[in-house]
């Protein structure tokens, strides 16, 4: 579980803690199993916000996956919860969902995500859930795995399939997180998009390729096969007006995120 715990909203001087699961990044994590530890023993303090961009939505039973998110819920009941989901929520029949549409989520971890985002609105007293698309980009100095594989496959000279009939709504990895800061940091509380423009799979391929020196004769566009829409979510792009107009954050093409 990645857990990130601030006793203050302001990242150049908040306390924080964070937690990790089997990969430690940083030295004074807390190592947290969040299906197998009691988070009363793991946290003796209490926190004003909690940020969870985690993975336990990957979890085969949804039952346990309620049962044990409440419980952490609700032993940190005066926080702030700040829920990063993701554009799963969707079937990716329509595209360019708004913050206002009915989630009609088809795959397993688009049905988890939708139960932990009810469960904070109805659990916390404060909350921020936030919805990102694509995220990508250099944090902590590493390349996000998507686009490091796109790159690593065009470095062995090997010919790269990406779909252009799948869209995705790119946005890189500092502008998602000042996103999260500034939403975890109005009042009220928040349902947000945090997104970049629709893109295909293959334009976003392409731009990654262009914006970092990389030929692109070996990218090739593919389109999804016959019968596999229903699994590989054909438009999940989200519309982000929402985020332009309370958020004031206009999104960077991939080119202007790489020269960033």
């Amino acid at each position: 579980m990645g857990a990130v715990l601030k006793t203050r909203l302001d990242p150049l001087g908040a306390s924080v803690d964070s937690t990790y699961y089997t990969h430690q990044k940083f030295s004074d994590s807390i190592q947290y199993d969040f299906f197998r530890d009691d988070v009363e023993k793991k946290f003796e303090n209490k926190y004003d916000f909690i940020f969870l961009p985690t993975k336990l939505e990957f979890v085969e039973d949804g039952e346990l996956l309620a049962e044990k998110l409440i419980h952490f819920l609700e032993y940190f009941t005066q926080s702030k919860v700040i829920y990063i989901s993701s554009d799963g929520v969707f079937s990716g029949r329509k595209g360019l969902y708004k913050e206002s549409d009915i989630p009609d989520p088809i795959t397993l971890y688009g049905k988890n995500l939708l139960i932990c985002e009810k469960l904070v609105t109805v659990t916390c007293q404060r909350y921020a859930i936030v919805r990102p698309s694509y995220i990508y980009g250099y944090s902590l100095r590493q390349l996000d795995a998507r686009t490091e594989a796109l790159l690593q496959e065009v470095r062995e000279g090997k010919n790269v399939e990406r779909l252009t009939d799948m869209y995705k709504s790119p946005l890189g990895v500092q502008q998602v997180a000042e996103a999260i800061l500034k939403a975890g940091a109005r009042e009220e509380n928040l349902l947000i998009h945090v997104a970049g423009e629709r893109l295909s799979v293959y334009e976003y391929s392409r731009d990654v390729l262009l914006a970092l020196g990389q030929p692109i004769d070996l990218l090739i566009p593919s389109t999804i096969p016959p019968g596999k829409e229903g699994e590989m979510l054909p438009d999940t792009s989200l519309d982000n007006g929402l985020m332009k107009k309370i958020l004031g954050i206009q999104p960077l093409s991939v080119e202007e995120t790489f020269k960033e």
